[in-house]
């Protein structure tokens, strides 16, 4: 049996056990109003706002014509969920508000403030690796950005006063790079890998293409003659092209001579695209990892390995930036750590010039 509210003068259900509860006041120009507000913890919240309002003759009776719209954080995420359509990361910021309006479901938008905000946020949790995590801090700070681009169209839109988000401070991010494929773990896991996916890890660990730009990949953007890769939906927004070495040419090679699919997919045989926009693998890249062996470990990572590769073999920072298609080369230095004895050669450079100085002057000296 549900609990019932404690009385609170000025709240009330219109139709009693309906759970969506009504506030009554009077205004500094002695006008009464009532409003729909929904929750009985938020009619009591939004109630003691109103007489806030009216005790500092804040109220507009204009504004509110006879009576006072009531606008609840539902019809906010609405509008943000339209206005991000068109957006290429709205697969993901609708996986977001998704969460974020369950959070704030049924609350009057004017009632939300900075602390419900850092709440939310210091409690977020996300489903990672078959289980509920604390979000990390770049994830946290997507969903700040989420909340701040809703409630900043909520100001434009005459939805809300402010944003609560304002004073909310995003948390320092650790993009250090953690995480490669070693030889002998590639090893390992291609004995137990399906031969479609292990042609996609190699794909992945030879281009550096994004797990979406992989598995949503045509078989016109492949171009055997340039041996050039067009990469469509990059995630910067434009088109890009992506080199391919051999070893990759001998891996399309191999899946073109396969039933072909008749969208002109070339990995529709590993994975699906979900309503949301998102391609996934339909086999678990995660039981082959189990079986390998292989921890810590994600899709991503291949990428990671193939930019790390790149740094170990010796290539020149900025051609490695360009190959990762890195938006700047802050983003490349991170992996600058793996160069083998790269600072050591360095200096080791300036000794041999001494010599060849100290060579050179005993000559002249001669």
């Amino acid at each position: 049996m549900p609990r019932i509210p404690n009385k609170v003068r000025g709240v009330f259900e219109k139709v009693q056990g309906s759970g969506v509860w009504w506030i009554r006041y009077t205004d500094q120009y002695h006008k009464k109003h009532r409003e729909k507000v929904g929750s009985h913890k938020h009619a009591v919240k939004m109630l003691e706002q109103r007489k806030t309002e009216v005790s500092q003759r804040k109220f507009n009776p204009d504004v509110v014509k006879g009576k006072h719209k009531v606008v609840l954080f539902d019809e906010l995420v609405k509008d943000r969920k339209n206005e991000a359509q068109t957006l290429k990361s709205f697969p993901d910021e609708s996986c977001r508000l998704g969460h974020i309006k369950t959070a704030f479901k049924g609350r009057p938008a004017k009632v939300i403030g900075h602390a419900d905000i850092q709440k939310y946020l210091a409690e977020l949790t996300v489903w990672r690796d078959k289980k509920w995590k604390k979000a990390e801090p770049a994830t946290r700070n997507r969903y700040l950005s989420t909340l701040s681009a809703t409630f900043r169209l909520a100001e434009i839109n005459k939805k809300a006063d402010e944003n609560p988000c304002k004073y909310v401070k995003a948390l320092p991010e650790n993009n250090k790079v953690e995480r490669y494929l070693t030889s002998d773990e590639e090893e390992s896991l291609n004995k137990f890998l399906p031969e479609d996916l292990r042609r996609a890890v190699l794909v992945s660990l030879d281009t550096g293409l994004r797990k979406s730009e992989l598995l949503s990949l045509l078989w016109k953007d492949v171009d055997f003659g340039s041996e050039k890769i067009t990469v469509r939906e990059a995630k910067a927004g434009k088109i890009q092209y992506v080199d391919m070495n051999t070893e990759v040419i001998k891996a399309f090679t191999e899946l073109k001579s396969k039933p072909l699919d008749i969208g002109g997919r070339v990995f529709y045989r590993i994975s699906k695209k979900r309503k949301n926009g998102y391609y996934v693998l339909t086999s678990p890249f995660e039981k082959y990892l189990e079986k390998a062996g292989i921890k810590n470990f994600r899709w991503h990572d291949l990428r990671h390995t193939f930019v790390s590769r790149l740094v170990r073999v010796g290539v020149n920072i900025v051609t490695v930036k360009e190959l990762a298609r890195h938006a700047s080369i802050e983003m490349t230095m991170r992996y600058a750590h793996l160069y083998p004895d790269d600072r050591r050669k360095a200096v080791g450079l300036l000794a041999d010039y001494q010599d060849k100085r100290s060579q050179t002057g005993t000559k002249t000296g001669t």
